[in-house]
């Protein structure tokens, strides 16, 4: 089992930048997931969740420390497209490579779980769609307003009318 991805750079540049924004205190090994679906590199990393544009095979997600993408932020990939690849146990996310768990997952719940979540907008007009869960917590704020879309409109394109 290989799978590979090539990943839009400047997509993972916004995305990044929403990490290192995060302000939250996290655990030191707190997970983040790596998945696709079909279209778009979905990262949900440091409290926050991101998407990218990519292209390959990618059917399941990978599990990794969040470390990784706290590292990314802080030193990013040069190249373009971004090679993302998992062979079961290791996630190489351009020139870095981390251990990771393997998880195969079905199109239905990959399609069901993106179905819950909120669409928040564009971050900074870039066309990196900053996705989050819309309700009580704070992350959804930061996050809307981060995109460079208010939490109202966020709540609106979420299908939230109040």
């Amino acid at each position: 089992m290989a799978y590979h991805l090539r990943v839009d750079r400047r997509h993972v540049l916004e995305g990044l930048k929403l990490v290192r924004k995060t302000k939250t205190i996290r655990r030191r090994h707190d997970p983040a997931v790596v998945g696709f679906d079909g279209s778009f590199l979905t990262v949900e990393a440091a409290g926050v969740t991101f998407l990218a544009r990519a292209a390959g095979t990618w059917p399941g997600n990978a599990i990794v420390s969040d470390t990784l993408f706290q590292a990314l932020a802080a030193a990013p990939p040069v190249e373009d497209p971004i090679v993302v690849t998992c062979d079961g146990k290791h996630l190489g996310f351009g020139p870095l490579k981390v251990a990771c768990k393997w998880q195969p997952i079905s199109s239905v719940v990959l399609l069901s779980s993106l179905a819950f979540s909120g669409v928040c907008g564009t971050a900074g007009g870039s066309g990196v769609l900053a996705v989050t869960e819309l309700g009580s917590n704070d992350a959804g704020t930061s996050i809307a307003v981060a995109g460079g879309v208010s939490p109202t409109a966020a709540s609106r394109a979420a299908g939230n009318t109040a």
